[in-house]
């Protein structure tokens, strides 16, 4: 068997009202985000190319009780990254005034390309070829035995290198065992072949089909987002640049002395020079760890199907993975916090500037692997088939996994930023990934009418019933209590008293106080984890049980008189959310309930040794509650209608 395929894929993001306007962010002169307008930062001079060419020849050769399956494949990928984030222009103001005034921004960011010519440039196109072989026996022991068994191999090949940074090239920094290396801001990881051997197996226990046991074990090798990759040149500049002038002496240097409405209108400033700075690295940029590998995982699974007679059928599942190469960003230049509070939260900050091996820096950020991550899930279903019509099922899920890192989004410094830890960002922890809801029911039943008249007319009424949390959270202090910039991971404080809050001109140290026990008491998660940090992604959104209801009816029905052909005009109608549309009072089952703060605690600096809080306010008020109605359109119902022809 051969098959070729080839995919074009090209996603331009465009701005909203298809102009561009500069980026601006307005303080409330306390350094806190008051007002955002204009196109945001990340839209304009944003295009994906994704070209794809595949060919799969397999071949099968059967020798008695063996089913032998051979094959080879290969796939060439061609990924164009334009990403010019910031090349619209970005000015930040202290305050309205400041902005009405028309005085100088505090702040002015700028990104446009070093290639002449191209404004708008592909900073990144990577072409990645795979080549895979595998072999594959299928076994039948016996009649009611069947092992299978088999190797796969494949072997990434990176295409043409980037160029390279020379200024990036000579630094330093720790790799993953802290021993200092030079990167390659132009060399892709090494070619590495990755294995994949398997084994797996099917026996029919009674001989009967009445107890299916079946399971396996194997490794498996997957991809990355290629964004990831192509990080690296987009940000090594030598085919872009990205200046930020944050202090008045650069921005007179300049000559950024106000508001312009066009994007390009400081173009020409001598702080943007049109050709590439290698002497000097960007502060910002990314480096790929010469030993990465794509994605692998070892997985085994476990499952058995018990026919219990009458229609009755019962089903277990279970799997678990464990991480052999795992994905993790990492800032190489940020040495480890040097400090720690006094108090009940202890943990380790940075008491003042950012220890670093690179002052000049921003925040860099090296692709490498890890194999700390894991994850197991448990399925059990029953399902029941009537003789006069009737069908339902029930089914329970158990998942959990834990992983290091949960790279979100595109971006490696965001991918960074958003790893929650008590400790910082940095810190190599295993905990709870953000993709697996511990609990989760489904179930449905159906009825359909099709007997005598209703025959070539049936009828089918369907109901579908979802119960899960809606996802998991963080709870964050609100500011960097490490100082590092990111987001870290709260302490629960036993009661209000324990936590060394500030008075603010509006609310006291006892009004915080009160409202802080209310807010905990109102979480089991939190109550339960008194006097400890918080885990990441550990604290569910409230649970919801979403009811959805379909008819389906034949309108027509013909069946040739040979037997072979079959038309059916079908009508539909699809019912989500239902209970919202009986009653819109019935709390998570007619609405949707969600998380009102996720990060209560706002930082306010450290005394002697001790971080100081105030507490967070929602709605005009001091938080007390940690849900709040979603008052949204996920929380009302909706209609489908629907209209099929087969034949």
């Amino acid at each position: 068997q051969f098959l070729a395929t080839y995919t074009h894929v090209s996603d331009i993001r465009e701005p909203i009202g298809g102009k561009v306007f500069p980026t601006v962010d307005i303080f409330n002169g306390e350094g806190q985000n008051y007002i955002s307008l204009g196109t945001d930062p990340f839209t304009n001079n944003n295009q994906l190319l994704n070209n794809i060419l595949s060919f799969t020849d397999n071949f099968t050769y059967y020798a008695g009780n063996h089913t032998l399956t051979a094959g080879i494949t290969y796939e060439r990928q061609k990924v164009g990254n334009m990403f010019m984030g910031g090349s619209q222009g970005h000015y930040i103001y202290n305050s309205l005034a400041d902005f009405l005034g028309e005085k100088q921004p505090a702040y002015y960011g700028y990104t446009y390309s070093l290639v002449k010519g191209q404004p708008a440039v592909f900073s990144a196109e990577l072409v990645m070829s795979q080549l895979g072989i595998y072999i594959q026996d299928e076994y039948k022991v016996n009649p009611n035995f069947k092992l299978t068994y088999g190797l796969r191999v494949d072997m990434p090949i990176y295409g043409q290198k980037p160029i390279d940074n020379p200024s990036i090239d000579k630094l330093s920094f720790p790799d993953a065992d802290g021993k200092m290396i030079h990167y390659n801001s132009g060399a892709w990881p090494k070619n590495t072949p990755l294995f994949s051997p398997r084994l797996g197996f099917n026996w029919d226990v009674m001989g009967d089909r009445s107890l299916i046991v079946r399971g396996g074990t194997g490794v498996f090798s997957g991809r990355i987002p290629f964004v990831f990759l192509t990080n690296m040149p987009s940000n090594s500049g030598v085919y872009q640049s990205a200046v930020a002038l944050n202090t008045k002496a650069l921005l007179d240097a300049g000559g950024i002395t106000k508001f312009n409405p066009d994007i390009n209108g400081y173009a020409n400033s001598p702080s943007f020079p049109k050709t590439a700075q290698t002497t000097i690295p960007p502060q910002n940029f990314v480096i790929i760890d010469p030993n990465f590998k794509f994605p692998q995982v070892w997985r085994t699974n476990l499952g058995a199907d018990k026919n219990l007679g009458n229609g009755l059928t019962a089903t277990v599942d279970l799997m678990f993975t464990k991480d052999i190469n795992a994905v993790k960003m990492r800032n190489p230049n940020l040495k480890a916090p040097d400090a720690h509070y006094t108090g009940a939260d202890d943990r380790a900050y940075y008491p003042g500037a950012l220890p670093v091996y690179y002052d000049n820096l921003g925040t860099p950020i090296v692709l490498e692997n890890t194999n700390k991550g894991y994850s197991f899930s448990a399925t059990a279903q029953v399902s029941k088939t009537f003789d006069n019509g009737f069908f339902g099922s029930l089914a329970y899920t158990y998942s959990m996994a834990k992983e290091v890192s949960p790279n979100p989004g595109s971006r490696a410094t965001s991918a960074w930023q958003s790893i929650a830890n008590v400790n910082g960002a940095n810190d190599d922890v295993l905990d709870n990934s953000q993709y697996a809801v511990p609990h989760r029911v489904v179930g449905n039943v159906s009825y359909t009418f099709n007997k005598g008249f209703s025959r070539n007319f049936a009828t089918t009424i369907s109901l579908f019933y979802q119960g899960s949390s809606q996802g998991m959270n963080n709870y964050t202090i609100n500011g960097s209590i490490v100082g590092d910039g990111n987001s870290n991971l709260m302490y629960v404080y036993s009661k209000g008293s324990d936590v060394p809050f500030v008075a603010t001109d509006k609310y006291t140290v006892a009004q915080q106080e009160t409202a802080y026990d209310a807010f905990i008491a109102s979480s089991k998660y939190l109550s339960k984890n008194k006097g400890k940090y918080v885990s990441r992604y550990g604290a569910p959104s409230p649970w919801f049980n979403e009811l959805d209801a379909r008819l389906l009816q034949n309108l027509f029905t013909y069946r040739s008189p040979s037997g072979k052909t079959t038309h059916v005009l079908q009508f539909s109608v699809d019912v989500f959310n239902l209970p919202n549309l009986i009653s819109n009072k019935w709390a998570n089952w007619g609405y949707r309930r969600q998380m009102s703060l996720t990060n209560p605690l706002v930082f306010k600096g450290a005394v002697a040794g001790s971080p100081t809080f105030n507490l967070a306010t929602f709605d005009g008020e001091l938080i007390n509650d940690v849900n709040t109605n979603n008052v949204s359109l996920s929380s009302t119902w909706s209609m489908q209608l629907g209209l099929r022809y087969t034949f």
